[in-house]
């Protein structure tokens, strides 16, 4: 049976009804942490790198406190597929897709992947907590090994408790489709408005891990809409 993907006119409905019912109120915490991946859509792949050097991509099954189970397939042209328990602390970090802005959960505080990311598409942006309580966001960040500044603000390293990626959260594989085709009418920053998800990068009262990741992608195979 034909996949159904989204066309434009559902996706306004999408939208009219998301920012009726679902926008949050300023200064709401979106989701964010472990947690997260019992929120985001499974409708999709996701990509799981593990502490041992080895990842795991496949479609989420089921999240707990402390694991996630995966449907995952076997290497082509095999079409098998099995099933895979991943548990938390074994978990570095959670990506839809290979790039830095592309990461929806990290098991690890790095400086280094505060500086990954790149400069925000749409409402995407850095939120910094420094050690005084001060919460500043901003869409554009520059970022070195002994500072960041965001908002107009300069913030050495030792001031800062916390930083935070605010991105927009993964849709479905088809939704994402139809949307990417539909972003002159509808765009990405309208998007983040409604659904949006905190990805902590690194707090200063953790062990700071830098170590280079190497982050790894198998082709998704199309997922009935959900």
């Amino acid at each position: 049976m034909a996949l159904r993907v989204p066309r434009p006119a559902h996706i306004a409905v999408l939208l009219a009804s998301s920012l009726a019912l679902a926008l949050p109120a300023q200064g709401a915490t979106p989701d964010a942490g472990w947690g997260v991946l019992a929120h985001v859509t499974w409708a999709r792949d996701y990509s799981f790198v593990l502490r041992d050097g080895t990842s795991a991509a496949g479609v989420v099954l089921s999240v707990s406190p402390d694991s996630v189970t995966l449907s995952v397939r076997g290497e082509p042209p095999s079409t098998k597929t099995s099933t895979v328990t991943l548990e938390r602390s074994n978990v570095l970090r959670v990506d839809d897709g290979v790039k830095g802005a592309d990461l929806i959960y990290s098991g690890r505080s790095s400086w280094s992947d505060v500086r990954a990311i790149p400069p925000y598409e749409g409402g995407e942006r850095l939120e910094v907590v420094t050690r005084s309580g001060a919460r500043l966001t901003g869409k554009t960040a520059t970022v070195s090994d002994v500072e960041i500044t965001l908002a107009g603000h300069r913030i050495p390293k030792a001031d800062v408790s916390q930083v935070y990626y605010l991105r927009v959260k993964p849709l479905s594989d088809n939704w994402e489709h139809a949307f990417r085709e539909s972003l002159t009418l509808y765009p990405l920053s309208l998007l983040f408005q409604i659904h949006k998800i905190a990805v902590l990068l690194y707090d200063s009262s953790l062990p700071e891990d830098n170590t280079p990741l190497k982050l790894e992608w198998r082709t998704p195979l199309p997922h009935p809409p959900h």
